[in-house]
C-alpha cells in the first residue's frame, strides 16, 4: 500500500461479508462450496471500509481456493470488550505448520501456491491484508490443521460512538 491513506469509519461487518460473498458466489458455486455468514447485525467495527472489504475478499477467495469441492466456509464475529474478532473458517486442505509463520511475511510474496482445482496464488494477498489490518489498529492470525482446514482471524476496534 505504501502511502495509501486509511480513513476509518463505522462499518457493518455483516454487510462487508455479505457483499464479498456475492462477489465470489460464482467461484464458490463452481466448487459446490457453501458459504455461511453468521456475523451478527450489531458487529460494527471502526475501520476503513474499503480496506476491510479487500481483506474479507482476499481471505474468502483464499478459503474458496483451498477448499475441496463440496466443502464449507463459515464467516463469524465474536464480540470482546473493545473489539470484534472476525473469523473465516474453511474445511479446506489446511496449511503445513512450518508455513504458517511465513504467511504474512513480505519475504513470501513470490511464493506461488495452487488451490484444490489448480487455482494459482501468488502469496501477495496475505501480507497486504496484514498491512491493512495493522493500519486499522488490528491484528491478524491463523489456526490450521493439515487436511482439515484453516481459520483466519482478524481483530478490529469496535465502532466509535
Amino acid at each position: 500500500m505504501n502511502g495509501g491513506s486509511t480513513t476509518p469509519s463505522n462499518a457493518k461487518m455483516y454487510n462487508l461479508a455479505h457483499n464479498n460473498i456475492n462477489l465470489l458466489a460464482e467461484l464458490a458455486e463452481k466448487k459446490n462450496i457453501k458459504i455461511t455468514n453468521t456475523i451478527p447485525e450489531n458487529a460494527i467495527i471502526w475501520a476503513d471500509k474499503n480496506q476491510m472489504s479487500v481483506v474479507v475478499r482476499n481471505l474468502l477467495s483464499n478459503a474458496i481456493k483451498f477448499t475441496k469441492t463440496g466443502g464449507n466456509i463459515i464467516i463469524n464475529a465474536k464480540e470482546t470488550t473493545n473489539s470484534w474478532i472476525i473469523s473465516i473458517q474453511d474445511s479446506g486442505i489446511g496449511i503445513k505448520p512450518e508455513l504458517i509463520e511465513e504467511l504474512f511475511s513480505n519475504d513470501n510474496a513470490i511464493a506461488v501456491s495452487y488451490g484444490t482445482n489448480n487455482e494459482k496464488g501468488t502469496g501477495l494477498g496475505l501480507p497486504l491484508c496484514k498491512e491493512m489490518i495493522t493500519n486499522n489498529q488490528g491484528t491478524i492470525w491463523v489456526e490450521s490443521t493439515l487436511g482439515e482446514g484453516s481459520t483466519f482471524y482478524f481483530e478490529l476496534p469496535k465502532k466509535e460512538i
